[in-house]
């Protein structure tokens, strides 16, 4: 254990010399060359030959095998040195900052670091109550010093150790030779000590597990302990890892909870590894080969030598799955196991069911992050996409790439039809991902593959993982994205009854489509108001959404509180943006603010008029969820306005520096507008709703159009003669006819 005076008075600087001078021979090394030209090449050039000279040659050869040995020795201790250096210096820093601290709050710390005192000031009051107040948070401040200490003690330990084992296994325990296979520097070899713990499998103690957690938490980030851990592993050893350790402790009636506990952070720990050892932009990467290799094993059964009336073998991608699911992945990497994955479920629907274990067995799990058991690969790789959103965008844009069972590349293309397939419950019948037979277990899984597809769909058309959250800017759109959104309007919108109705296959997603379209609602205000919508901002390219599938994709989302609240505030954000716009734009300001009033609360019409009907089907009591979900997303609202103060066709506008409280509270005074409450006597009737909501659309218009003169020159009292209130009233009514009549065949 490193101690306290040794980490705060050793002088590092021959530490750093020593380094120094291995990384200045390593970048000089010239014995291979003289080796050559001095020996090799003089004899070659001789007449020399017969026995004499057969027994030189081998022994040549073996002497250049020694040179090249004593370079990758010399290189493994040269970084292990200046690992070592490096840690120890940070620690070193670190300490000399908490002895900074405790000066500055009147502590002392002994030359042992083991006692932490303090003296009561002279001046201090001579009050029972003020002493004790003073000693108390005295006694607070030391401890937090303590503990500080005792932190980076252990860091500096845990260096040493590590440096030690390093330098062991690099200089080897040959006496004759130079040690061909270092380990290189601390992180490898710590990578190396996770790759042990994990060849043990489910044999591993609880100890042991957490240890291997600790190490693959220190070193989440850190692209050579992550490559030198899945290279040491190898792609099918990784697989059988986990597999065995997360089969052997849920393939029983009683697990044991603190070990899931403690298994369920390294099973994140094990992905996010896992991304930056695949991340093409960092050095080291896992290579080609191994990606390959990977994803043969994902195609093979797995043996796990788990308990014998189970039999469970799961294929290699049941188990990676489960991995994929934290991390951010290179599109280099996931895309193709994504399209592996979605290639043989597509050959071959029933492959991953024939995998389960033999009845009677409890619900086997690799996943234990909650949103499926990891039995069915395809939701695990789907949620993988949701965390990954240029791989995602990739994967529904680009032509697909063609892979033999084996998961190498026929050499072939096909244009790409992948979210045709996962929403075609006949050819992609959703597995339950579940080894579970509980009936209702099995209900319920159904839903984790629609939820996946959501996720995945989220981030290949906003550009931010799923689950980045309201306040994360969003990039603006491009070619690539607007493709996957127009596929997902054309799917949805095309066929309302994948997720209209708790029954409906895809209803669990949702959720996910409220949030693409909200991302787009500047397109949604296009397709609805064609042709005469081409002058409203969209964010980046201009997708093209077709007018009707539009509608219907509303329509059906109103019907879903959630999604309904999640639609209207992003339409108030939207239309409170370019209201703002309207007012710096040139040209005649009350015609450019009645058309986008008009224009903007056509969504407001179809939602109003879609929740109206969802409320007459329901109950009254279904009010409370829609007012509920419009409070609960504001955020949104703010999120689209920020993206939509600017972009107008043409040229954006001269704005001056919003306020953001006064932003909010236009927000949230246009959300008010369209809480309702019906009673149960005019539940049956979609007129209160609906006038409601046209009252609302106009109030809103007017509270946009005030906000945005505020400040300006041309009406610093926020009034101007235009009636948007009309016009969006009008808008409104046409908003709530253009839903009406896909109900009766007229769209």
């Amino acid at each position: 254990m490193v101690t306290y005076g040794e980490l705060a008075n050793t002088n590092l600087t021959a530490l750093d010399t020593a380094a120094a001078d291995l990384e200045h021979l390593v970048r000089n090394w010239q014995y291979d060359s003289d080796f050559q030209g001095g020996v090799v090449t003089p004899l070659q050039a001789s007449d020399w030959s017969g026995p004499a000279s057969q027994a030189a040659a081998a022994q040549l050869t073996a002497a250049r095998t020694q040179i090249d040995a004593a370079f990758d020795e010399t290189s493994a201790l040269a970084k292990a040195l200046r690992d070592a250096h490096d840690q120890f210096a940070s620690c070193q820093a670190t300490l000399h900052q908490i002895q900074r601290d405790a000066q500055s709050q009147g502590l002392t710390i002994s030359a042992d670091g083991g006692r932490i005192t303090w003296t009561i000031p002279p001046d201090l009051p001579h009050n029972r109550g003020v002493h004790d107040d003073y000693q108390q948070s005295m006694t607070q401040a030391a401890d937090g010093i303590a503990a500080r200490i005792k932190a980076v003690l252990q860091q500096a330990s845990d260096a040493d150790q590590a440096a030690a084992a390093a330098l062991t296994r690099d200089a080897g325990t040959d006496q004759q030779q130079f040690n061909a296979k270092p380990v290189g520097g601390i992180a490898e070899e710590e990578a190396q000590q996770a790759a042990d713990l994990a060849r043990q499998g489910n044999n591993l103690s609880d100890a042991q597990v957490a240890q291997l957690d600790a190490l693959l938490k220190a070193h989440a980030n850190d692209p050579a302990f992550a490559t030198a851990f899945y290279s040491d592993l190898g792609p099918k050893g990784a697989l059988t890892f986990w597999g065995q350790l997360s089969e052997g402790s849920t393939g029983t009636l009683q697990p044991d909870q603190q070990r899931l506990a403690v298994l369920k952070d390294l099973q994140a720990q094990l992905g996010t590894s896992l991304a930056c050892a695949t991340d093409t932009q960092n050095w080291p990467h896992l290579s080609d080969q191994w990606e390959a290799g990977l994803r043969a094993a994902g195609a093979q059964r797995i043996p796990l030598a788990g308990p014998d009336e189970f039999n469970y073998q799961p294929y290699g991608y049941q188990i990676l799955g489960s991995i994929l699911r934290t991390g951010s992945y290179d599109p280099h990497f996931l895309d193709p196991v994504a399209e592996h994955i979605t290639q043989l479920t597509q050959k071959n629907p029933d492959m991953w069911a024939e995998a389960a274990p033999m009845p009677p067995a409890p619900d086997v799990k690799t996943n234990l992050l909650g949103g499926g058991s990891g039995f069915n690969p395809v939701t695990g790789v789907l949620e993988g996409l949701g965390h990954s959103p240029a791989a995602a965008t990739d994967f529904f844009h680009n032509p697909e790439t063609l892979y033999n069972s084996d998961g190498t590349p026929t050499g072939h293309t096909a244009p790409n039809g992948y979210l045709n397939f996962l929403t075609d419950s006949d050819k992609n019948p959703l597995l339950p991902d579940t080894t579970s037979r509980d009936p209702q277990t099995m209900a319920a899984a159904r839903n984790d593959e629609p939820t996946a597809l959501g996720h995945a769909l989220e981030a290949a058309t906003r550009g931010v993982p799923w689950d980045a959250g309201n306040g994360t800017p969003l990039p603006p759109h491009t070619a690539a994205t607007d493709d996957v959104m127009n596929q997902v309007v054309n799917t949805f919108g095309g066929n309302p009854a994948l997720v209209q109705g708790s029954g409906a296959p895809f209803a669990a997603m949702n959720g996910s489509l409220a949030h693409m379209t909200a991302s787009y609602i500047g397109d949604v205000d296009r397709a609805v108001n064609t042709p005469s919508g081409d002058q409203l901002g969209v964010f980046g390219t201009p997708a093209g959404l077709n007018q009707n599938n539009t509608i219907h994709l509303l329509d059906t989302l109103g019907r879903d509180p959630n999604a309904y609240g999640v639609l209207q505030q992003a339409q108030n954000g939207y239309t409170a943006a370019q209201l703002h716009n309207a007012v710096h734009q040139p040209g005649d300001l009350n015609a450019n603010l009645n058309r986008v009033a008009d224009q903007g609360s056509q969504i407001s019409g179809i939602l109003s008029n879609a929740r109206a009907n969802a409320v007459a089907q329901n109950g009254w009591q279904a009010d409370a969820a829609y007012n509920q979900a419009i409070d609960n997303n504001t955020g949104i609202a703010n999120t689209v306005y920020g993206m939509s103060i600017g972009s107008v066709v043409g040229k954006a506008p001269v704005i001056g520096p919003l306020i953001n409280n006064q932003v909010s509270g236009m927000i949230t005074q246009m959300g008010n507008g369209f809480h309702h409450d019906s009673t149960p006597q005019n539940v049956s009737s979609d007129i209160g709703i609906v006038a409601a909501g046209k009252t609302a659309a106009g109030q809103a218009a007017q509270y946009a159009v005030q906000n945005a003169l505020q400040g300006t020159a041309l009406d610093p009292n926020g009034n101007t003669s235009a009636n948007v209130g009309q016009a969006a009233q009008d808008g409104y009514e046409g908003g709530v006819s253009l839903d009406g009549a896909i109900h009766q065949g007229g769209k």
